[in-house]
């Protein structure tokens, strides 16, 4: 009868050695693979929060520029005489509207 220490130090078999590799090649498949996927994890969040942050710019800049083209109609709206007599007397405000503002093309 052979003994415990001849049976794990003595000589091994092919199928010992061929699972014994197949074992430490889906160890090192499993932790390349779960680096692999941290990794591309981390990746995700940091495009998720690089696309919040060129949103947060795009709508920032288009409020802006909105904003702008409202200054610049209201001045031309606030520099025509006709708009403050019609502002101060509305009976004619809605025919005024319809004939001069948008017939002229300023909205």
């Amino acid at each position: 009868m052979p003994s415990i220490y001849s049976r794990i130090f003595g000589p091994v078999s092919l199928t010992r050695l061929t699972f014994f590799f197949l074992a430490c090649v889906a160890f090192l498949f499993i932790i390349t693979s779960s680096v692999f996927f941290a990794n591309i994890s981390q990746l995700e969040q940091n495009i998720a929060a690089d696309n919040e942050k060129r949103a947060r710019l795009e709508i920032t800049e288009a409020l802006a520029l909105m904003e702008n083209h409202m200054h610049v109609v209201t001045n031309a709206l606030a520099a025509w005489d006709e708009t403050r007599q019609q502002l101060e007397d509305p009976t004619h405000y809605a025919y005024w509207r319809i004939t001069r503002i948008v017939n002229s093309g300023l909205l």
